[in-house]
Parts: structure tokens; sequence; C-alpha cells
């Protein structure tokens, strides 16, 4: 379980980096949203800027993943303050904080697993665990 946690936290931390470098690219669209809502295409000049694939990935897994857990996922990645101000952000006990963290990696390692089976191979996470 570590070694899903730890991969996940990679994931999300590499995630967190991206959403708060491109604040203008976040939430995510699809392709086809920014096609529609910013008159980009053949004809046009616009540009558009996409998500590498695996902040793509990572984001569409916290999108599937329940919402109490994103909550406190986005929270923790996304936000900077100690872990009382985020806890009572998402209005919780800071114990329940942390809790609802581990199990938001999980829920997004298990999305992520679901999306893209072969990439974990047992020898990736465990030098992930390292």
């Amino acid at each position: 379980m570590k070694a899903k946690v730890a991969y996940a936290d990679q994931c999300l931390g590499a995630w967190a980096s991206w959403v708060r470098g491109n604040q203008t690219a976040w939430p995510a669209r699809t392709l086809l949203a920014r096609i529609i809502e910013e008159g980009a295409g053949a004809s046009h000049n616009s540009y558009v800027e996409t998500m590498p694939e695996m902040i793509g990935q990572t984001d569409r897994a916290v999108a599937r993943i329940p919402g109490d857990l994103r909550q406190v996922i986005k929270v923790y990645y996304l936000t900077h303050a100690s872990s009382e101000i985020k806890a009572a952000r998402c209005h919780i006990s800071r114990a329940t904080f942390w809790r609802r963290v581990e199990r938001g990696q999980i829920a997004v390692f298990d999305q992520l697993d679901r999306e893209t089976p072969d990439s974990y191979s047992p020898a990736y996470l465990q030098s992930v665990a390292i």
C-alpha cells in the first residue's frame, strides 16, 4: 500500500505543479470543449493548450474519486497552508484530514491503474516505495 500512496503522491505532485503553473488551463477541458468554447480549429489561429498525458490522466483520476476525497486532495495539493488550516477549510478534524488524504491517494492510484494497467509494474512500484 505504501508504494501505491508514493506513486499517487508523485503523480498528484506533478499534477498540482502543472495546475498551479497553468491557472488559465485548469480545470482541464477536452480538446473538443476548447475548440467549441474558443473557436479554435482549422480555420482559426487560436492556440489550444493541452495537458501532458500523465497530468491529464491524473486530472481524470482526481475527477473520478468520491467528492469528499476529491475535496481533500485538491486542498492538500493545491493550497499552501498548515494542515490545521487545510482541515478547517474541509470542515473536518486534522486527523480525519490526514486519513482522507491517504484514502484519496489510494483512490487516485486505483483510477490511474484502471486507465493504464500496464504502466505500473510491481518493480516500478517497489522502486517508488524505497
